[in-house]
């Protein structure tokens, strides 16, 4: 993950700095829930599923970000 979260940080930092601690909150959250719910679905629907809602969500992550600090 690297370098997306702290360029992430970077763009909301200057949108607003009340939504850094959010965006801290809600990466925390998906960093724990993430590994849970792809090892259980990878055992339900397979790995090869999994991979494509991952790159789906990533997809729709870019779109909402790119949308979001149109400037």
């Amino acid at each position: 993950m690297g370098i997306p979260f702290p360029l992430g940080l970077r763009l909301v930092s200057n949108k607003s700095r009340n939504f850094i601690p959010w965006a801290w909150g809600i990466n925390g959250y998906a960093s724990v829930l993430s590994p849970l719910l792809a090892s259980l679905l990878a055992t339900h629907i397979g790995f090869k599923f999994i991979v494509i809602i991952s790159l789906g969500l990533y997809f729709l992550a870019c779109l909402s970000f790119k949308n979001l600090f149109k400037t």
